[in-house]
């Protein structure tokens, strides 16, 4: 009966904590509201937004390409192909020595 007593008296404290009304209502409370504003917009707007992924460049500027396992294999054939595409490539590998004894004019020389 006693620990009935105490488990309802935390229960009790916990139902008027701070933590209790910041978690349970405010939370609840933020995601009701962006749904509604998700809501809201889906059916009242006319056109939807659209939004640059990066500030427009009037320069053209050549794609990049970040290509792992890039020391031998389909990775340094795929580096290739890309950088004769005209990507500029951008070689990962786990091993630094590797990364360095990659024939670098291979590349070089398709973009030429």
């Amino acid at each position: 009966m006693i620990s009935l007593v105490k488990e309802l008296w935390r229960t009790l404290l916990f139902l008027f904590s701070m933590q209790f009304w910041r978690m349970g209502l405010l939370w609840t409370f933020s995601i009701v509201f962006s749904h509604h504003q998700l809501i809201k917009d889906f059916f009242c707007s006319q056109r939807p937004k659209s939004y640059y992924r990066c500030s427009p460049c009037v320069v053209p500027v050549r794609p990049v390409a970040v290509v792992t396992g890039a020391t031998s294999g389909l990775g340094f054939y795929t580096a290739y192909e890309l950088s004769k595409e005209g990507y500029v490539v951008v070689l990962v590998g786990r091993s630094q020595q590797l990364l360095l004894e990659v024939p670098f004019i291979h590349i070089m020389r398709s973009w030429w």
